[in-house]
């Protein structure tokens, strides 16, 4: 057995794109090797697992960087509070139970929205790139420069 990380500054669609290179390059058909738990997290735990056969078994996790310091931050959790919180029990403590909720929270809410917003901001200023020069001053673009902006505002608020 053998295990990989990989871990970038990426948009949900390019993490996407690693998944899918990573699987053509072994010949591993899609979806049969892929276990995505950004949808369906683990304990709050949020990738994409590739699992391929080749000499040995081989587990790719392919992360964001929000989902890897998310993840390490959750491995410190674990050490303080039990390594049961990665398998779902919470600790006995009040006020443990209530930073492991939280810590979960961050991930599927929090760190979820930030990733689609930013993967749809990446996704429009692309969108925008593509544009002939003349139409760019049309409503069109305005309207898509005003989606960025709403975007942006709600990704970086710290509430």
């Amino acid at each position: 057995m053998a295990g990989v990380r990989f871990e970038a500054e990426m948009t949900l669609d390019e993490q996407d794109a690693v998944v899918n290179a990573i699987a053509g390059l072994f010949r591993h058909p899609l979806p049969d090797c892929v276990r995505d738990l950004r949808g369906a997290p683990h304990s709050g735990y949020r990738a994409v697992h590739l699992w391929l056969r080749l000499d040995a078994r081989v587990e790719v996790q392919v992360r964001t960087h929000l989902q890897g310091d998310w993840a390490n931050m959750y491995e410190v959790a674990a050490d303080l509070f039990g390594r049961g919180i990665r398998y779902e029990a919470l600790p006995e403590g009040e006020i443990e139970r209530q930073i492991v909720l939280s810590l979960r929270a961050i991930s599927t809410k929090r760190v979820a929205q930030i990733e689609k917003d930013r993967n749809e901001i990446a996704s429009l200023l692309m969108s925008l790139d593509e544009l002939p020069d003349g139409i760019r001053t049309r409503a069109h673009y305005r309207a898509a420069r005003r989606r960025v902006e709403i975007l942006e505002s709600g990704t970086f608020r710290t509430s």
